[in-house]
């Protein structure tokens, strides 16, 4: 008897699990697809060469949200691990090209951020994700293959061409909210 319950509850746990991951799963989706749809109608924008102001890129991958485990070891006063810590995290990234400003070649930009370290999103000619310091990574690799890596506290969306749009501030709140992580407004200007 003790055997049959232990295996009903061990179901019910991975159940229970499996159901969470699909919730946060459809949760992650509803940002990346909210941004991802707002970064096309951008790049439809660029094409209007007249009223288009911003900077001209083309995606190499829109959006997406990865799950990362940050592992770290824990040590007694004598530096011995005595134990292994992991974090999940969830990882935002967006990986686009760019002409350089002094010649005519080309460079691929990536961004990644934690979820957990954006603190706002704001806008002035760009909507931003404003973090912690530091916690926006920007790898730069040009066309010779050479890399630059700099860390940033502004993840910039790319967004620029839409106004009046403070709308977008709000639904991005919201999807982080489902999400867990709370961020707020900071100042928006167009």
């Amino acid at each position: 008897m003790t055997s049959s319950f232990l295996k009903i509850c061990i179901t019910v746990f991975i159940l229970i699990n499996c159901a969470s991951s699909v919730k946060l799963f459809s949760q992650d989706k509803q940002l990346f697809n909210l941004l991802n749809k707002q970064l096309q109608r951008e790049l439809v924008a660029q094409k209007d060469t007249i009223n288009y102001r911003g900077e001209k890129f083309e995606m190499v991958n829109g959006y997406s949200i990865k799950d990362s485990i940050l592992t770290m070891p824990v040590t007694n006063e004598k530096g011995e691990v005595i134990q292994i810590v992991q974090t999940n995290l969830k990882i935002l990234t967006l990986e686009f090209r760019k002409k350089q400003s002094s010649n005519d070649s080309t460079y691929v930009e990536k961004q990644e951020i934690e979820l957990n370290k954006i603190i706002a999103v704001a806008k002035d000619i760009n909507i931003v994700f404003e973090t912690t310091p530091s916690a926006v990574k920007i790898s730069r690799k040009s066309e010779n293959g050479t890399t630059d890596v700099n860390y940033s506290d502004l993840f910039f969306l790319h967004l620029s061409y839409e106004k009046q749009n403070e709308y977008l501030a709000d639904d991005i709140i919201k999807a982080f909210d489902k999400l867990g992580v709370s961020i707020k407004k900071a100042r928006w200007c167009d």
